[in-house]
């Protein structure tokens, strides 16, 4: 079941990694619960990008109830509502409980999660330039492409357009090379947003099709927002080309 719910999660159906993965973490949640702390990490991810808040927080407020991972539970908690969390990202980098430090990947990623509102957004990025950094370095390709989006979500907060864009165009390409699906999905709609943003009409159309090709067969409905909202946005841009004689796109 674990298996099951990793592939689906990076590289299939969302609801379907939600099931899998929720399912094994509450079978592990007695024995073996830094296990299933780490699932239920998982399984609010899936949740998140399914558009199924309600079931992320509830991972979320599992979390909560192992020992060690209190503070880590709550800051998920928190971020999944939107909250400022009341750590910086390296503070929540040195607070990880054992299980978590042990894990090169998590103990990287978990952090950019947490910190998507913060208090100093800067740091977070500093934080997510440097995970970037040391994933990509070591290898770690397919963790790169998960973490990118919470850099590149940072950078349009921050007004780095450019960087975003960049960060966003790379993630294509190590998702598309690491066969994961529903984060190509992810990039290609952030780079429809950062297009919609800038008034390249043309550009948004693009990569919202391409964005929502990907997403809706995966039920990765977080990334079928996002590129809804650029896609309409170029579609209310229409008129006016239309009144000008120019074309569409």
């Amino acid at each position: 079941m674990r298996t099951r719910g990793l592939v689906e999660l990076y590289g299939r159906d969302q609801i379907t990694a939600l099931h899998y993965l929720g399912r094994h973490a509450r079978s592990w949640s007695r024995d073996q619960p830094d296990r299933a702390a780490e699932l239920f990490f998982l399984a609010a991810d899936a949740a998140t990008h399914a558009g199924r808040l309600p079931e992320a927080r509830r991972s979320a407020r599992q979390i909560r109830e192992f020992p060690g991972f209190d503070r880590y539970g709550q800051w998920l908690l928190e971020a999944l509502d939107l909250h400022e969390i009341d750590a910086g990202p390296w503070e929540v980098f040195d607070a990880a409980p054992t299980a978590i430090r042990e894990s090169a990947a998590h103990r990287w990623v978990l952090p950019m999660m947490l910190n998507r509102f913060c208090r100093d957004p800067w740091a977070a990025h500093e934080f997510g330039l440097a995970a970037h950094e040391q994933l990509r370095t070591t290898g770690m390709l397919a963790i790169s492409a998960i973490a990118l989006p919470w850099l590149v979500e940072l950078e349009c907060r921050l007004g780095r357009w450019d960087d975003a864009a960049a960060h966003a165009a790379e993630g294509v390409d190590l998702a598309r090379d690491t066969r994961q699906r529903p984060r190509e999905a992810d990039f290609h709609a952030q780079l429809a947003l950062l297009a919609a943003w800038r008034g390249d009409t043309a550009e948004a159309r693009a990569r919202a099709e391409q964005a929502l090709q990907l997403a809706v067969p995966l039920h990765n409905n977080l990334a079928a927002a996002q590129a809804t909202w650029a896609h309409q946005r170029w579609l209310r841009a229409m008129p006016s080309r239309r009144a000008t004689g120019s074309p569409p796109c």
